[in-house]
């Protein structure tokens, strides 16, 4: 009973209603876009097999390493900064701050495709993979070009108009699906096969571009091309530095979820990298409920914390906390009673192996769940240097142990590795974060 009083007093919570509502929208379009996009990898792992799908899996790996690394993260500041300059009813600020993020995601697009084509040629002699693919990866450079979606995510978020992210991820993902499905249906080579993943998420970068666009001038914030920039270092005092931060940060937490390919395939070679990645999408379907936890919790923690509420911030990521670490348990639960067969149906006899380090990998994911709000809440109270440290930290230990593990348990060390590397990294972001809210409220007092 007790219990029972607990979680109806939680939703009855005004901001909890305001996250789950926000966050539902996303959920919606998130698990039809995961949907689509599980059976295009399906389609995909069956029509080329664990070998070639590696390949592929290797191909995407190293042009979104790239595009990760020198795409900086401007969603976070536009949002951060963002949600002060609408809390102080400040078009003009506003403006000023949309232009950057579109000239920042401009500037590391170009920056991006110009390093993913140049690292083919300078890095073929050492990944000897990418000798016999090159052309393919210069292909899928295009990938990184097309990306100019920070500031559009950023500004649909502190809109509210999680609606219209939502339509774009199952647009996307359906897009997606239909071009990896005719690909299997005329028995497509590997080109094949990545082309029609390109053409995808092109089309879905243009549509995300499109629409938070449109939504800035249905808000009557048009002539965002005629604002200075000159002033833009003055009117949000620190923007660079949080800029480089969060870049910084979102590049080695990238790394963890990444490099970890590169170096199985490295290892292992490209066959243990599809049935790798077999587990990686299973993880996923966590991140997709979690994902539009995140994006709905980031800017009603930056408002929170604006405003100087510290009590309603740590009773509402505590809350949102519990609550998706008790759905990832159950998740977690399934896989470990069910997975054997679940990947037998699905992806055939071939990827069966996958399970062990499905287990291990999805344990890590139900850590990850369970601190989605640490990094948010993180960014929110506008210490990413302080997230970047731990993620560093974190990470340095991940790829200490990772190929010591591989060569010890084969692949499902990559999925101890990933359990040790979360484990790690929520107890140290726990404690950094209590330390930061002590201190604001000593100062307080």
């Amino acid at each position: 009973m007790i219990i029972v009083r607990r979680v109806k007093s939680w939703l009855e919570d005004i901001l909890l209603q305001k996250l789950l509502r926000n966050s539902s929208q996303l959920l919606g379009g998130n698990i039809l876009e995961a949907l689509l996009g599980f059976l295009a990898v399906v389609l995909a792992a069956r029509g080329l097999g664990p070998e070639s799908y590696g390949v592929l899996v290797l191909i995407q790996t190293y042009i979104v390493i790239v595009d990760s690394t020198v795409n900086f993260q401007s969603w976070q500041a536009v949002i951060k900064y963002g949600a002060d300059a609408l809390e102080e009813e400040s078009p003009k600020s506003f403006k000023r701050l949309i232009k950057f993020g579109t000239s920042l995601d401009l500037g590391t697009a170009l920056l991006g495709t110009v390093v993913a084509i140049g690292g083919i040629f300078a890095l073929e002699t050492w990944m000897h993979w990418l000798q016999e693919y090159a052309s393919l990866l210069v292909i899928y450079s295009t990938f990184v070009l097309s990306n100019l979606t920070g500031t559009p995510i950023a500004v649909l978020r502190l809109f509210d108009r999680f609606d219209l992210l939502a339509i774009q991820k199952v647009a996307a993902g359906f897009v997606k699906f239909c071009a990896v499905a005719g690909a299997f249906f005329v028995g497509a080579s590997l080109r094949g096969y990545l082309i029609a993943w390109l053409v995808a998420e092109v089309i879905g970068h243009w549509l995300l571009l499109g629409m938070g666009w449109r939504e800035l001038y249905r808000r009557e914030y048009s002539g965002v091309g005629k604002t200075s920039l000159r002033e833009v270092s003055t009117t949000f005092p620190g923007l660079w530095g949080y800029v480089w931060s969060t870049n910084f940060n979102g590049t080695v937490k990238m790394s963890v979820r990444r490099f970890d390919t590169l170096i199985i395939g490295g290892i292992l070679g490209p066959k243990s990298v599809g049935l790798y990645e077999v587990a990686k999408k299973f993880a996923k379907g966590l991140g997709q409920v979690t994902s539009p936890l995140y994006q709905a919790i980031y800017p009603e923690l930056a408002k929170l914390w604006s405003r100087g509420d510290t009590k309603e911030f740590t009773r509402l990521m505590t809350r949102s906390s519990i609550m998706a670490g008790a759905g990832a348990i159950i998740f977690w639960f399934v896989v470990v009673k069910f997975g054997v067969e679940i990947l037998g149906i699905l992806f055939g006899s071939n990827y069966v192996n996958t399970y062990e380090v499905l287990v291990w990998y999805i344990l890590g994911a139900v850590v990850s769940v369970a601190g989605f709000p640490l990094m948010p809440g993180m960014l929110a109270m506008g210490h990413p240097h302080k997230s970047f440290a731990i993620h560093l930290g974190s990470a340095l230990l991940f790829f200490g142990v990772l190929p010591g593990l591989l060569y010890m348990y084969g692949i499902v060390g990559a999925g101890i590795a990933y359990l040790i590397y979360y484990i790690v990294w929520t107890i140290s972001m726990l404690l950094v974060e209590y330390w930061v809210l002590v201190d604001v409220r000593t100062r307080k007092a």
